[in-house]
C-alpha cells in the first residue's frame, strides 16, 4: 500500500493504524515538515485542531519504508522508523509540461512569486524591500496564488492560480522569488517553487536556507541570499543584465531535466516500490 501524506486528512489515527495492520507492506510518502509543530505562520492552526496530532508520526514509525521530499527530514525518518528505512526523493516536474516561453517581449520586466495563502507570510517577509526595488527599477510584480494582494505604488498583477493556465501564468515571470522564514517547518519544504522557476528557464532568487541550498548552485543557476540588502542587490543585478538572466535560466532548465524531471526521478521511486 502506498500512502501519500495520510490515509485521511482529518481526525485521529484510526484509519492509519488500520491500513498499517492490514498491509503486508506500506510505503509512506510525505511533503513538508508535517511531523513537527504547525507552520509558524499560523495558517494551519485550524487544520491542526481537526487533524490527529500523532497520525503522521505513527506512519513514519511503522511504515515499511518512508519517502520524504526534503533532505532535512531524512535523518528524522531514519531515526524514528522502526526499520530505519527511509529515502529522500526530491520533488519532480513534468518538463514536457513545464517549459520556457518562446518569447519574452514585454513592456516591463517582471519579478514574480507563486504560492498559496498558507505561504503568504513568506511573501510578506520581503515586501518591505521588494516594493521599493520594483518602483526604483520600474519592475512589474506578478503574484500567482489563491488570495488577493495589494502593494502601494507598485505595478502589480495578481493572478488566481488555475491548473489550466498555470504554465502560461508562470511564463509571465522573468525573475522568480522564493523567500522563506527560517524554521523547522521551512526545513521540510521540498523547494518545488524553485524547481518551477528553473523548469521554465528563468533565474530565481531564494532565501539561503533549507532545500533551496541543495537545489541551487549560487551564481550558476540561481542566487541564494541572506539579507534584505542581498535581495535588493540580486534583483537589481538580474533586472539590468539580460545575458545573466538567460544564462542562469538555461542552466536551471538543464538541471531540472537532468535531476528533477519525472523521467529522471522515476527510477528512484521504482526502486523503493519494487523493494
Amino acid at each position: 500500500v502506498y500512502v501519500c501524506m495520510w490515509v485521511t486528512p482529518l481526525f485521529d489515527s484510526l484509519f492509519e493504524r488500520l491500513y498499517l495492520s492490514l498491509s503486508s507492506s506500506l510505503i509512506y510518502d510525505f511533503d513538508d515538515a508535517i511531523h513537527v509543530e504547525e507552520d509558524p505562520s499560523g495558517h494551519n492552526s485550524i487544520r491542526g485542531l481537526l487533524k490527529g496530532k500523532k497520525k503522521i508520526n505513527i506512519l513514519i514509525n511503522r511504515a515499511s519504508h518512508v519517502i520524504t521530499s526534503s533532505p532535512f527530514n531524512l535523518e528524522y525518518c531514519l531515526l524514528h522508523n522502526q526499520n530505519s528505512s527511509a529515502t529522500y526523493i526530491p520533488c519532480s516536474l513534468d518538463t514536457t509540461r513545464f517549459f520556457p516561453a518562446t518569447t519574452r517581449n514585454r513592456a516591463k520586466l517582471t519579478v514574480g512569486w507563486t504560492g498559496t495563502f498558507s505561504s503568504k507570510a513568506y511573501l510578506d517577509s520581503i515586501i518591505d524591500f521588494l516594493a521599493p526595488s520594483c518602483i526604483e527599477l520600474n519592475l512589474k510584480l506578478v503574484i500567482i496564488g489563491n488570495f488577493d494582494y495589494s502593494v502601494d505604488g507598485v505595478d502589480l498583477e495578481v493572478i488566481q492560480w488555475k491548473e489550466s493556465s498555470e504554465i502560461e501564468d508562470l511564463q509571465k515571470i522573468d525573475i522568480g522569488l522564493y523567500p522563506v522564514i527560517p524554521s523547522s517547518w521551512a526545513l521540510g519544504k521540498g523547494g518545488l517553487k524553485v524547481l518551477q522557476y528553473m523548469s521554465i528557464g528563468i533565474p530565481s532568487i531564494s532565501t539561503n536556507f533549507g532545500t533551496a541550498q541543495k537545489i541551487i548552485e549560487d551564481g550558476v543557476d540561481g542566487f541564494l541570499v541572506n539579507s534584505p540588502e542581498e535581495w535588493k542587490e540580486k534583483i537589481s543585478l538580474l533586472s539590468r543584465d539580460v545575458s545573466l538572466r538567460d544564462r542562469l535560466g538555461q542552466h536551471g532548465r538543464n538541471k531540472v531535466i537532468e535531476n528533477y524531471s519525472v523521467t529522471s526521478i522515476q527510477k528512484q521511486y521504482l526502486k523503493v516500490l519494487d523493494g
